[in-house]
């Protein structure tokens, strides 16, 4: 019988800001307890609160900032988007969520994150074997950085009526087709 062994990868980050990946091999019970460990530290209840501190930054000059390096011609097609409603506004300001969770308590596990991690960003896939499964379907803003990240950004998506009714479309549609004309009626 073969052993398969599974690697825990942790990034750091070098005096030059250069990702390194470390593999370190630890067993499941080792993970465990690491896990168990840290919530000493940092108890589940820690996370119950958020209070933006005094020194917040602005959130506009937040979203400016996130536009540098775009197409200079696009920046108002971006910002007209995220005007229609709650949700495009969400989801058009990660920077905005990334920012207030950087003061909240983190275990300080890293992995490889979302960073876009909210509800109308997970679907339905079938697998080669024809099962369906359900996971993110969104890679484009993925990056090392501590799970809460996700974690919180996803706690904050299921709190807005406009990201549910989205999700509960797309869902309706993956199942059943569309669904124009069908919502509140029976």
């Amino acid at each position: 019988m073969k052993k398969v062994i599974k690697a825990v990868i942790t990034v750091e980050r070098d005096k030059f800001g250069i990702t390194r990946f470390n593999s370190d091999y630890k067993t499941g019970e080792q993970r465990k307890q690491e896990g168990k460990d840290r919530r000493k530290e940092t108890p589940r209840e820690s996370h119950a609160e958020f209070e933006p501190p005094g020194d917040r930054p602005d959130p506009v000059e937040v979203i400016k900032e996130s536009s540098k390096g775009r197409l200079e011609h696009l920046i108002p097609i971006r910002y007209g988007r995220m005007s229609k409603s709650v949700f495009a506004f969400f989801r058009g300001t990660s920077s905005l969520n990334a920012m207030d969770i950087a003061g909240t308590p983190m275990t300080g596990i890293t992995v490889q994150a979302c960073g876009d991690c909210h509800l109308t960003n997970f679907g339905l896939f079938a697998t080669p074997e024809r099962n369906l499964i359900f996971d993110i379907n969104d890679f484009d803003e993925t990056l090392p950085a501590s799970f809460e990240y996700d974690i919180k950004r996803l706690a904050a998506s299921f709190l807005s009526p406009p990201l549910i009714m989205d999700f509960l479309i797309r869902t309706a549609r993956l199942s059943h087709g569309p669904v124009s004309g069908r919502i509140g009626k029976e």
